[in-house]
């Protein structure tokens, strides 16, 4: 990926946040897992680092065996059932501050003052979890090329402040939560997806 020019890195970057974005995003339909599919059969060609690589193939073989209503049931119980025992948090304060709607929630509004991001309509959800993070991601990965260094500023202290630390606790729970099969594959991606972001910030530096 060193090969790549700055802009067409950023479209691969896009392309990744997208696909990890979509697994935690909302149950999926058919359409979606077609998606899935066809995405993840293209990365299958291709050698990335052995963190992803490893992500990709535990997600093809996962999908090649579970059926729709298995993965949409999965989802459900880790992420919509209010009354499951496997039920998974997805904001930042939870796992960084052990509640939700804690400092980090404060320190990210903070955060997305300063970087001049409002809340997103139509949401819900507190600014700080997961899929609103990401988002904010895809945002200054998008406008890349207007900002400048402030912008590779603005995606560190994201990653480094808040995803990082985040998924990192995020990730082994939800491999280590009985329920998870398919969502256990998808937090191997996340996580490689974090090591490969971590690595183009160091490129950055």
């Amino acid at each position: 990926m060193s090969d790549l020019s700055e802009r067409e890195l950023n479209r691969v970057r896009l392309r990744f946040l997208d696909l990890v974005k979509s697994f935690f995003a909302v149950q999926p339909d058919a359409e979606i897992m077609g998606r899935w599919r066809g995405i993840i059969t293209a990365l299958e060609k291709e050698a990335i680092n052995p963190a992803m690589d490893h992500a990709v193939l535990l997600l093809a073989e996962m999908l090649a065996k579970m059926n729709l209503e298995q993965i949409r049931e999965e989802f459900y119980t880790l992420f919509a059932d209010p009354f499951s025992q496997n039920t998974m948090e997805t904001t930042a304060s939870f796992y960084i501050d052990g509640r939700c709607y804690g400092q980090t929630l404060v320190d990210f509004r903070e955060y997305l003052k300063e970087a001049e991001i409002g809340k997103y309509r139509d949401i819900t959800e507190s600014e700080d979890s997961l899929v609103l993070m990401l988002d904010v991601m895809v945002t200054l990965v998008e406008e890349n090329d207007k900002q400048g260094k402030d912008n590779l500023a603005l995606q560190a202290r994201l990653l480094g402040g808040f995803l990082v630390p985040f998924c990192t606790l995020f990730c082994q729970q939800l491999r280590e939560n009985p329920a998870a099969t398919f969502y256990s594959g998808c937090a191997d991606y996340l996580a490689a997806y974090i090591e490969l972001e971590q690595e183009l910030m160091l490129d950055n530096e």
